[in-house]
Formats: C-alpha cells, structure tokens, sequence
C-alpha cells in the first residue's frame, strides 16, 4: 500500500511538470513583417504649344439637289370635282402635259360637236361664193347673202368653241414646264376641290441649284465659293441665295436654308446627296491650340494648362474652328503648353 501511494504521487508530479512545460514546447511567433511601400505611378502629359497663325474655318457638309423653280398649281378660280389625276409624285412631264382634270360635264362633247358644225359652215360658205353675187341689197348693190350668213354662222360657232376650249382649260391643269412631279393632292378621283387649292407640283429640271438645310447656314454669305463633289470629281461653285438675300415675304421659309448654284451643272437628279466645303471664315494673327485640347459645351469651355510639372484647369473663350485646330480668344498665351486628350 506504501507503494503504491508513492507510484500514485510520482505520476502526479510527473504531469504537472509536463503541464509547466508545455507552452516551451510550441513553436515562437515570428514577428509582424513591414508591408512593402508602393512606389507613385509617374503621371506623363501629351502637350501642345498654343501658337499664333492663321486659321481657315471649313464646313463639310452634304446638301441636296433641288429646283429653283417650283410651280404650285390649282384650277384657279375653278372649283369642282376632280374628273382625274393623269400624273404621281416622282412623274416625269413635258411642257404643256395634261397633269388633272376636273368634271366639266359635257363640255368636251360640246366642243366635238362645235367643231364639226365649224366645217360644215365653212363647205356652205364656200358653196355659197360658188354663185358669185346673185342678190341685190336695199342700196341696189349686188351682195350674196347665203355668203354672209355662212360667215356670221363660222363666227357664232367659232366664239362658241373658244368658250368651250376655256371652260376646258380652266378644268384642266397643264404642265408648265419639262420638269418632275413634287407633290399631287390626296384628294381622290369624284372629290370636291375649292378654287385656289394646290393640287399639283412641278419643279423644273432646267432650273437645279443645291440646298442646305442645317444649324450652321448664318455662316454662308452671297457670293461665297464653294466646292461641291460629283461622282468623285470637284467643281466650284457659290452662294446663290441666303436668308438675307431672299424676298421678306420667303424668308421665314427660308430659315435655316441656304443655295448653291454651279455655272455648268453635271448630271444630277432631283434629290440626289452632294457633300461640299466651304471657307466660312479665315482668322489671322490669332493664337490657336489643338482642338482634342479643348473641353466643355457652348459658352463655358476650358483647357488644361501645363507648367513646371503642374497641371491647372483654365477657362477660356473660343472663336473659329476647323476639323483639328481651335482658335483661343481668351484664356491662353502664345507659347504656353496645353494638355491634349
């Protein structure tokens, strides 16, 4: 029993030794490392010298084939159902081609009918001359009076076909010249049509010119040159007609609008799409930087300015422009360094 008391007392020891040992046992911890310092990534600019020179302003824009001569067309003060419409929009017609009609009952049936009681009044006149002067008058002169009342026949029914001829042609729109068709009203075959009221449209092909139609037509002036391209080839042309240059009663419609004519025109159609340049404005002594240097929208622009590795934001006034270069009114000095994007 002694024994096993001191066997129980030495196991005891044992592990209370091992339990002061143990935290001996486990691996030290290695101490914190420093993180690593992160170098500044070199900030590099593209930069451009403002200069001052001379800067052309040029429009490339597409404008259109048109005619400069366009008849609007109605019936005048006829008013009437529509009998017919001979043409549509994109007809080619002549001079004098019949475009609509409108009902005008047996107008025509009468004029046939007029024309050949004309003929055979002219075979009765003829006869009648055939006997010379058989008559005598109350004067004792020798007349022929079958004659005379054959000629007064011709005119009562030449006077009456001139009247139907206008009744007619009143009736009856005719191509004022060799051109195409622009418009034709929507108003059907048996419709009711006023007087006054635009039926029909024609612009002639004799009369072609170019039109713009944009924001930028204030730019153009009487007279300008400007250069047109054709089927790969370059003719030169001008500013045939501005707002300013146009009647006041055709400017409102005029807005926005400018023409341009050639002195020989190629072979074009009505509609066709031209591209052309012009020089709106020219510039000297003016200081001009990189356009991609520029920033910002209508009257609140600004460039960024380098110098001595600083880079400031500066804003400025700008004037004319072309595809590459801007011309700087105010904000920057010849010689100074501008940031390009």
């Amino acid at each position: 029993m002694h024994y096993k008391r001191l066997w129980k007392n030495a196991f005891a020891l044992t592990g209370v030794l091992v339990l002061l040992s143990g935290c001996s046992m486990l691996p030290e911890e290695e101490a914190a490392l420093a993180p690593p310092l992160i170098q500044p990534t070199e900030v590099t600019y593209e930069t451009e010298e403002a200069v001052v020179g001379t800067l052309s302003e040029v429009l490339n824009e597409n404008c259109t084939v048109v005619s400069n001569r366009q008849y609007e067309l109605s019936f005048g003060q006829q008013s009437g159902y529509l009998s017919s419409k001979e043409v549509a929009v994109g007809t080619a017609v002549t001079k004098g081609q019949v475009l609509a009609r409108l009902d005008c009952g047996d107008a025509q049936r009468q004029l046939e009918d007029a024309k050949i009681s004309l003929e055979i009044q002219k075979v009765n006149l003829e006869q009648a001359l055939s006997k010379g002067l058989p008559d005598t008058d109350t004067k004792g002169n020798k007349v022929n009076f079958a004659a005379q009342i054959a000629q007064l026949q011709i005119n009562q029914t030449q006077l009456k076909i001139n009247s139907l001829r206008e009744t007619i042609d009143n009736a009856t729109i005719y191509s004022p010249a060799n051109g195409v068709v622009t418009y034709m009203t929507d108003t059907a075959v048996g419709g009711s049509v006023q007087n006054r009221t635009a039926v029909c449209q024609v612009a002639d092909l004799s009369r072609l010119e170019f039109e713009y139609t944009g924001p930028k037509a204030s730019k153009f002036k009487l007279g300008m040159e400007v250069t047109l391209t054709i089927d790969g080839k370059e003719y030169t042309g001008t500013v045939s007609a501005t707002q300013d240059s146009v009647p006041k009663d055709q400017r409102e419609a005029f807005s926005g609008k400018v023409r341009l004519s050639l002195s020989s025109m190629p072979e074009v159609s009505l509609g066709d799409s031209v591209r052309f340049t012009a020089v709106t404005s020219v510039k000297e002594n003016t200081v001009i930087v990189p356009k991609n240097a520029v920033s910002g929208y209508v009257n609140s622009y600004s460039v960024q300015i380098y110098q001595d590795g600083v880079v400031t934001e500066r804003t400025v006034e700008v004037g004319i422009s072309n595809s590459t270069q801007i011309e700087i009114l105010k904000g920057v000095d010849a010689g100074e360094l501008v940031v390009v994007k």
